[in-house]
């Protein structure tokens, strides 16, 4: 194989490799913010439910909650991005939940086919590299 050629495989490889991990990174993020929406969703589910004077215990971070009682349980402040909140009636927040959700899914199915892709590539490249390398290793002797 000419050092052009074995250049070009090379950085192929390594350039699909890049792809493949970086999608890898990016399913992770979408997993975990489908799963916080989720977990959301659920809660203002219970929420609908509650009545006035509920005592809930209400998250602080770093696993740590604080006790309190509800004073309203049909409205939520809710963030719609870039810093911004709205008040909102629990099922319209519920709606924009889901739609947030579906948004992501979407975006989850997309990266999902981009990683069938790039390791459908790599396979293809694997016969190639590993046979430079013998030739590599060849020429070492």
């Amino acid at each position: 194989m000419e050092d052009a050629d074995a250049g070009i495989l090379l950085a192929e490889y390594e350039k699909t490799r890049a792809i493949a991990e970086a999608t890898r990174q990016n399913l992770e993020i979408l997993a975990a913010s489908i799963m916080e929406l989720e977990g959301v969703r659920d809660a203002l589910e219970e929420l609908k439910g509650a009545e006035a004077g509920s005592e809930v215990y209400v998250p602080l971070g770093g696993d740590s909650f604080v006790k309190a009682r509800l004073e309203e349980t049909d409205m939520v402040i809710q963030g719609i991005g870039a810093d911004v909140a709205v008040k909102r009636k629990v099922g319209e927040a519920l709606e924009f939940l889901q739609e947030r959700i579906e948004r992501l899914e979407g975006m989850k199915e997309e990266q999902n086919k981009k990683m069938t892709s790039a390791i459908a590539r790599l396979e293809e490249l694997a016969p190639a590299i590993q046979q430079l390398a013998s030739q590599v290793k060849e020429q070492g002797r």
